[in-house]
């Protein structure tokens, strides 16, 4: 069995553009999870790091704590999901379906959320910190406790959304 020890954390920022995913000096190509493979029964045993979810159907599923850094999730549906605590740093998860989603402190930073949809999800002490909300819906979200520090909000729905007290 394989050991590592973790030495130290460098925070990467990634912009999917199609291409490989360039990291510190190697290339890390999206895995792609294609309709032809079997889904996993059990999501919890499965890496999905990098890895391409784009427009899979993953609704009402418990994805709590897994991590999705520099995932494509883009245009996926994700309504109803627990994402409790998971990371999704850098992740695509433009024009996906996450209304009613719980992602209480879920890590967005940085993550590419342009037309989400994320009505009535539950984002509490998520950090969204530097992600493009360009164009989501957010209504009657809870926002309560949400980092949303150098986050792009132009044309976001914030309708009926629970906030904290200025």
């Amino acid at each position: 069995m394989n050991r590592f020890i973790i030495i130290g954390i460098m925070t990467v920022w990634v912009v999917l553009t199609g291409a490989p995913v360039a990291i510190a000096q190697g290339v890390l190509p999206l895995r792609d999870v294609s309709e032809d493979q079997a889904a996993p029964r059990d999501w919890r045993q499965v890496d999905l790091n990098w890895t391409n979810l784009a427009g899979q159907d993953m609704r009402g599923k418990d994805y709590s704590y897994r991590s999705f850094i520099a995932a494509d999730l883009s245009g996926a549906d994700l309504s109803r999901a627990r994402l409790i605590r998971a990371n999704l740093l850098g992740a695509d998860l433009s024009r996906a379906d996450l209304s009613g989603a719980d992602l209480s402190g879920a890590v967005l930073s940085g993550a590419i959320l342009t037309h989400v949809d994320l009505r009535g999800a539950i984002l509490s002490r998520a950090d969204l910190s530097g992600a493009d909300l360009s164009g989501a819906n957010l209504d009657s979200a809870d926002l309560r406790g949400a980092t949303l520090t150098g986050a792009i909000l132009l044309g976001t729905s914030l309708t009926d959304a629970k906030r904290d007290a200025p």
